[in-house]
This record gives structure tokens, sequence and C-alpha cells, in this order.
């Protein structure tokens, strides 16, 4: 999924993505799971927010350098 992501945006830039590019649509991905989650939860399906959301926002997180702030 991130890497699908990663590449339609470089054929939209039609050039590759610098660190600062991925590491800003790594942010955007993981806020979209975040938000995500948080309306499974609202809409009482915690068996989705848990299932699917939760375990692909930690894994994007582990890829984003530790020092810079995440958005939530």
């Amino acid at each position: 999924m991130v890497k699908a992501a990663i590449q339609l945006k470089e054929v939209e830039k039609i050039r590759k993505l610098d660190d600062t590019e991925s590491i800003q649509l790594l942010q955007t991905i993981l806020k979209q799971r975040k938000e995500s989650i948080e309306q499974f939860t609202k809409g009482n399906r915690p068996d989705l927010a848990r299932k699917r959301k939760k375990r692909e926002a930690t894994i994007i997180e582990g890829y984003l350098p530790a020092e810079l702030p995440r958005k939530k």
C-alpha cells in the first residue's frame, strides 16, 4: 500500500521523491489511517479499527524518523 502510494506520487511528479517528500507522504498516509481508526471506533466497529488500521499505522510509524513530530 505504501509502495503503491510512493510510486503513484512519483508518476505524478515525473521523478523520484526525495527523502523529505517521502516522509511527508508517509505522514499523510499515517494521518489517514488514524482518522480511519477514529471513524471505525465511533461507528462501533472496533474490530475493523483494531484488525486492519491499527496494524497499518504501527507499521507506517516504524518507517518514520523518530526525531520528527508525527501528525496526529
